[in-house]
Formats: C-alpha cells, structure tokens, sequence
C-alpha cells in the first residue's frame, strides 16, 4: 500500500484534480497503510483480511478508471 501510494505520488498524481470518491479512496489508503495490522490466524482476522483486499482491488480499479479517463478525453477515443 505504501508502494503504491508513493508510486502515485512520484507520478505527480494530483489529489485535488480526482474526483470526491478517488480522493477518498486515496485518504482511506492512507489510513490502511498507516495501521498497524496483527494477524493470530484465525477465521475473524483472515475474514477482516480479505474485506481489506478486497476494498483495496475495488478501490485501484476505480482509480485506474478515472484516471486513464481523464488522459484521453471520450470524444478522442478509438475504440
């Protein structure tokens, strides 16, 4: 997570140019990569893990969308 961020930020990605949603999406990143996470194995931790990952895989696709949205306007757009 801090990896990507980092990569987002060397990138010149510019929050205030994002959407409300994909700037939230980049705030709740944050907050994820700041925790601090313990795993004891058991079937609530590995539950609450894959509801991360999960929020994580929806959450870098959204962005993906907007922001290859926002290189080539629609009208542009071959296919």
């Amino acid at each position: 997570m801090r990896g990507f961020l980092g990569g987002a930020g060397l990138a010149g990605l510019d929050s205030r140019a994002l959407s409300d949603d994909a700037d939230e999406i980049l705030r709740d990143f944050a907050g994820i990569a700041a925790s601090q996470l313990d795993y004891a194995g058991d079937e609530e931790d590995e539950a609450a893990l894959a509801e991360v990952q999960e929020f994580v895989r929806i959450g870098v696709l959204l962005l993906q969308r907007e922001l290859a949205g926002a290189r080539v306007p629609r009208a542009k757009r071959l296919h």
